[in-house]
């Protein structure tokens, strides 16, 4: 179930592309798998699926669980554990 409100969580990173089902995010650090991924309303948008590339800047694949998709260059945050 989403959130509402503005996040104020963990910055994951933006939306470079967006596919059938996954979207790939831009990222500054490796997100954890399966972490739930937030859109900056507070919405809950998926979860993460994969990361690949080099540590300093991965690529995240978020599996999209919502039915409000995000749209290229939005920004994305990560669940926050307390």
């Amino acid at each position: 179930m989403g959130r509402r409100g503005r996040r104020s969580g963990l910055e994951l990173g933006r939306v470079l592309r967006v596919s059938p089902g996954k979207l790939l995010v831009e990222t500054k650090k490796v997100a954890n798998l399966a972490a739930k991924v937030f859109n900056a309303e507070g919405g809950e948008v998926g979860y993460v699926s994969n990361v690949f590339g080099p540590e300093n800047s991965p690529i995240t694949v978020v599996k999209i669980t919502s039915a409000r998709i995000p749209v290229e260059g939005d920004i994305l945050y990560l669940e926050e554990r307390g």
